[in-house]
């Protein structure tokens, strides 16, 4: 054997003169604070259940779960103050809280306008009605409407509700994780909970049509109707069709049944637990053609958001904050009948 014929064999058997393979890179290995505001969004969504696919997560996310690091042993790793560290977390958690809040408040939306104000001071609320246009003929100039502007009995006024909470380091330590995690769930039923609460106060205090319910399904014949017949501010008959009904616990199976019976499917229910009479409901138009009830929202936001004020004294502090209110379009809005019993 040659000496050639030697060091192949040699290097076939056991690796004799063989480059060293790469070692593989440790995701976790020099972590900046720019891949820690990416990786906690996705890695919060892991740790409540709510994986993305594993092309789009990020890639960290795997070790992270795998070596069962905390939050406070990721801030180590990345070498990252308390502070710092803290407004990544509540941007992350603030990402979550935004999902989780619009699921439980989807119904609220559907049967309201959105409005965007650019600011905290009263804003005047206005819309357009225009009555029913004349024929023409050739020749003639067109007829000018005589439309109306209504303006909502009061000016619309955003109305800021939040809390904040605080966690020693020793806390923080070692329970971390399950605390981060119920920030978002707390924060999308309390802020989700105040809009109804908002929202049915706006009603039982407003002048609105009314229509006494019927012996069938609960009044929707009667308010259907109502609705139909109701008058905009410039004296067109409006014709809206019910697109959703506001109803109090107690009539929440009741209408669902309604809903099947009829054969209703794109019936809005929204069931509010603040209402204050279990027999009073309120019927909506759809709020894209006749914007009846406005939900008042920051330009650019309309959703809870999470804060953070750690600060280095071995203190976690978050803050949760939602900045909303509710208005109704004009005194006596087209587009919306309360149906109280007869």
């Amino acid at each position: 054997m040659t000496q050639d014929e030697f060091l192949a064999e040699a290097s076939r058997r056991f690796g004799y003169q063989q480059k060293p393979k790469a070692a593989i890179a440790d995701p976790l290995d020099d972590l900046s604070p720019a891949d820690i505001d990416d990786l906690l969004p996705d890695l919060l969504k892991a740790l409540t259940g709510q994986r993305r696919a594993l092309r789009a997560e990020h890639p960290a996310v795997v070790s992270v779960l795998r070596e069962n690091l905390s939050l406070d042993g990721l801030r180590t790793r990345a070498g990252m103050t308390i502070s710092d560290f803290g407004n990544s977390l509540a941007a992350g958690l603030s990402e979550l809280v935004v999902s989780k809040f619009a699921s439980q408040n989807t119904d609220i939306e559907k049967v309201t306008a959105p409005v965007d104000l650019s600011d905290f001071r009263a804003n005047a609320l206005s819309s357009l009605s225009m009555p029913e246009v004349s024929e023409s003929f050739e020749g003639i100039a067109y007829e000018t409407l005589k439309f109306t502007i209504s303006e909502a009995p009061k000016a619309g006024r955003l109305r800021t509700f939040g809390g904040a909470v605080r966690f020693s380091r020793a806390i923080w330590s070692s329970l971390g994780e399950a605390l981060a995690i119920q920030i978002p769930v707390y924060a999308a039923a309390v802020f989700s909970s105040i809009e109804a609460r908002l929202l049915a106060e706006l009603l039982e205090a407003g002048t609105i049509t009314q229509s006494t319910n019927g012996s069938i399904y609960g009044g929707l014949p009667e308010a259907a109707k109502t609705m139909r017949d109701q008058l905009n501010p410039a004296g067109a008959k409006a014709n809206h069709p019910i697109y959703g009904v506001i109803i109090p616990p107690a009539l929440e199976m009741a209408f669902k049944a309604y809903k099947v019976a009829l054969g209703w499917s794109d019936l809005v229910i929204c069931i509010n637990a603040f209402l204050t009479s279990d027999t009073t409901w309120y019927a909506v138009a759809n709020p894209a053609i006749a914007p009846a009830i406005l939900r008042l929202r920051l330009r650019g936001a309309g959703r809870p958001s999470v804060y953070s004020n750690s600060d280095e004294y071995e203190v976690m502090r978050f803050a949760v904050s939602h900045d909303v209110n509710f208005a109704l379009s004009a005194t006596n809005p087209t587009g919306l009948i309360k149906c109280v019993a007869g």
